[in-house]
């Protein structure tokens, strides 16, 4: 079970079958997207070392730039500010899949300039859809979104009044459309210690509702 479902869970507020929340909340194995190709176009794709045979598709109206120098990010390719953004996974033989997490950060423009509005949204397999919006701001970049209760996700479609660019793109729990999981190599990105303490307040809250359950029953 998700870091999230955890949370939420222990919190007594499980309603949404996606959760988009402001920060970088781990939810483990996860896998980078890796950008080494250059790539331009209204279309490019990333790659993943521990999930072969699966790529990471980013759609625009606006031609794409993958830079791979330093942190792996995808920008417009004459410069002009990022308007919107579409996430996707696909085989390597172009069929659809499914996820149940992304990690992404939203990088504002540098420079005196407004700080971008944004709009994401987060398309379930069920039909339904979950949308956040609001302002990205330094310090306030990263974005989690977490599919529960059986749900996965589609695609996540991101407009914006401008973005610098997205970076640091992360996917776990990939399965196709039929929910068979994807394969690994194993691996992935470690949970962070501010996420392991939260999932242990999370259990630790769990086990004290249960123990009280269970002295109710007397």
């Amino acid at each position: 079970m998700k870091t999230a479902a955890f949370l939420f869970l222990a919190c007594g507020i499980v309603h949404a079958s996606i959760i988009i929340q402001v920060g970088n909340n781990p939810q483990p194995p996860e896998f980078n997207v890796l950008l080494t190709n250059g790539m331009t176009g209204t279309a490019v794709t990333g790659t993943f070392n521990q999930v072969p045979n699966v790529n990471a598709l980013f759609t625009s109206t606006q031609t794409l730039l993958e830079d791979a120098s330093g942190q792996a990010l995808i920008e417009t390719a004459n410069g002009s500010p990022l308007t919107n953004i579409n996430l996707q996974l696909l085989t390597t033989a172009g069929t659809g899949l499914i996820f149940g997490d992304v990690i992404f950060a939203l990088n504002p423009p540098n420079g005196n300039v407004p700080n971008p509005t944004f709009t994401i949204r987060a398309n379930g397999t069920s039909g339904n859809a979950q949308t956040l919006t609001g302002t990205v701001t330094t310090g306030n970049q990263f974005f989690t979104l977490v599919a529960s209760n059986g749900e996965h996700m589609t695609s996540v479609n991101i407009t914006s009044s401008g973005l610098e660019d997205i970076r640091q793109v992360r996917f776990s729990d990939i399965e196709t459309v039929n929910g068979v999981p994807v394969p690994t190599s194993g691996g992935g990105e470690a949970p962070e210690a501010s996420s392991l303490l939260m999932l242990g307040s999370g259990l630790v809250a769990l086990h004290l509702l249960k123990r009280k359950s269970h002295s109710l029953s007397f």
